[in-house]
């Protein structure tokens, strides 16, 4: 399958598919990471690209490279229908490391409640985290993919013994024995830290998909250490729902740092069912 995405390395001369919003949305030719322009923002700037008739239910795969300068940039998607959402499903936070990093987001476009239409319009947005700082951004991929390969965790469910193999940090968790989404035990956060996983053994410059059954307020699920700094997504949900990051390690890279972050005391997440594999490009 082709990329997706229109414009995707900002060369033409005009922005096109891109909708640039905010004062200071604009095509650089400098500090680009190929080709001759780049997308360059700053507070308040916003590249939007409208991506119609995706198939409801399939995965797809965007990666891009982002450079943040100065803050954190980001990558999202929301359905047009509920848009909400893409304050929820985020990935490609970076710190300002002072280069290019490539930053993978999965999703699964879902129909409307009641829709009888057969496909799904959505929104790719780019922009700096809280609308602060400033970032480049060059070489937009989207494509279908396919979760290929056994799961790399081997983890059926997050009882006791499966709870020794995570590294807690200061979360204080606990095993729920009949907590989980299914009736069976889940594990709980209880306190403000990193709860989290070394999975070593994976293949350098191959994208990957970890997936949980979570729920809770405000905490975070991510990726780091696998040849680039982080992506990660939020999670709010008071029901348990399954959510999924993507990475994509790099050239000399073969393992990752799995992990749930409790930004603050006084919150509790729940957490189950975790899996990785590997995703094939179409």
């Amino acid at each position: 399958m082709r990329n997706i995405a229109g414009n995707p390395g900002f060369e033409l001369d005009k922005p096109e598919p891109w909708m640039l919003t905010g004062t200071r949305a604009s095509l650089t030719e400098n500090g680009v990471r190929s080709g001759r322009a780049a997308l360059h923002l700053v507070p308040g700037a916003r590249a939007v690209q409208l991506l119609r008739r995706l198939e409801p239910g399939a995965l797809y795969v965007a990666r891009g490279w982002l450079h943040s300068v100065k803050g954190k940039a980001e990558m999202t998607y929301a359905e047009t229908h509920k848009e909400t959402n893409g304050k929820l499903l985020f990935a490609g936070a970076r710190s300002g490391t002072g280069k290019y990093e490539l930053t993978t987001l999965l999703f699964r476009p879902e129909l409307a409640s009641g829709s009888s239409l057969g496909a799904v319009d959505v929104k790719l947005s780019l922009y700096t985290e809280d609308n602060k700082g400033e970032a480049l951004i060059d070489d937009i991929d989207i494509r279908r993919g396919e979760l290929v390969g056994p799961d790399l965790l081997g983890a059926v469910q997050f009882d006791q013994r499966e709870l020794e193999r995570w590294k807690t940090g200061t979360t204080e968790p606990v095993v729920v024995p009949d907590g989980g989404p299914g009736g069976g035990p889940c594990v709980k956060l209880m306190k403000k830290g990193y709860f989290s996983f070394a999975l070593e053994g994976l293949a350098p410059d191959t994208t990957y998909a970890a997936t949980a059954w979570v729920r809770g307020a405000w905490f975070r699920f991510g990726a780091s250490g696998y040849g680039s700094r982080t992506d990660h997504i939020s999670i709010n949900s008071p029901a348990f729902v399954p959510r999924t990051i993507g990475f994509t390690t790099g050239p000399e890279s073969n393992s990752v740092n799995l992990y749930f972050m409790m930004p603050a005391d006084g919150r509790q997440a729940f957490i189950d069912s975790v899996e990785v594999r590997r995703v094939e490009l179409r």
